[in-house]
């Protein structure tokens, strides 16, 4: 959750999960980009459903391509990053 100052810049992170916190706060969970020095071991979460830096405004995602599938018995199996 922010605390003080204003947003400045961005970065890319890859959402990788949600839930909520004991404190009964719900959250997105997060990898970072940089390493894993950084956060919780290269995680954060971020408060989620309040648009919390935009992290809700400004999503983007992917899917996958037939190259990055396995193939068993002709049929296709893949798992989507968002």
């Amino acid at each position: 959750k922010q605390i003080t100052g204003r947003m400045v810049g961005g970065h890319a992170a890859k959402l990788i999960g949600w839930g909520t916190s004991d404190a009964g706060e719900d959250y997105w969970l997060l990898a970072n980009q940089w390493n894993r020095g950084w956060g919780d071991d290269g995680y954060f979460k971020i408060i989620r459903g309040k648009n919390e830096c935009g992290i809700e405004g400004d999503v983007t995602a992917g899917m996958p391509s037939t190259k990055n599938t396995a193939r068993n018995n002709d049929v296709a199996f893949g798992t989507a990053v968002l």
